[in-house]
């Protein structure tokens, strides 16, 4: 698959899902970076994702992102009945999110984009690789707990595959 930006939309947003995830913009006309964030929390238990600051933070980039690559995974064997609904709550308002401010989406999941760019499942890969690519960015990837903004620019960059 591919896709032709709109002129004056240089970004393409990255969206590790989790509750551990994050938000990443990648410029793929300058092959960098731009900003990472983590998904915005809710105080409360348990722990969801705060969905307005989430809108609010797409929304600030939305008129120069070009599309989003979102994370499409999906429950593990052992996973509680709780936590697979929640999960999908939470990939449900990003895509809802994304919808609204027009931004089209891309889904991928692990199993493919992660061996295309020389992953495996183990998150401090992830960390690893993004330090690598995006030296300016490394301390946000340094903590055990940073994989979610690893993988979320990770996937913003991979993303440029499909232009």
């Amino acid at each position: 698959m591919s896709f032709k930006p709109q002129a004056g939309r240089p970004l393409i947003l990255g969206v590790d899902p989790g509750l551990n995830g994050a938000l990443a913009w990648y410029n793929f006309k300058t092959k960098k970076l731009v900003s990472v964030v983590d998904a915005p929390i809710l105080n409360s238990v348990p722990k969801d994702i705060d969905d307005l600051k989430m809108w609010e933070l797409v929304g600030m980039n939305a008129e120069q992102t070009a599309f989003a690559v979102i994370e499409q995974v999906g429950a593990a064997p052992n996973d509680a009945k709780g936590a697979i609904f929640t999960f999908g709550e939470r990939f449900r308002a990003i895509k809802t999110i994304t919808t609204i401010h027009q931004i089209p989406q891309f889904f991928v999941r692990p199993s493919v984009w992660k061996p295309l760019v020389g992953l495996s499942g183990d998150k401090s890969e992830s960390r690893v690789m993004a330090s690598a690519k995006f030296p300016g960015f490394a301390d946000s990837f340094k903590r055990a707990k940073d994989d979610g903004r690893a993988e979320a620019a990770l996937l913003a960059a991979f993303g440029e595959r499909m232009l």
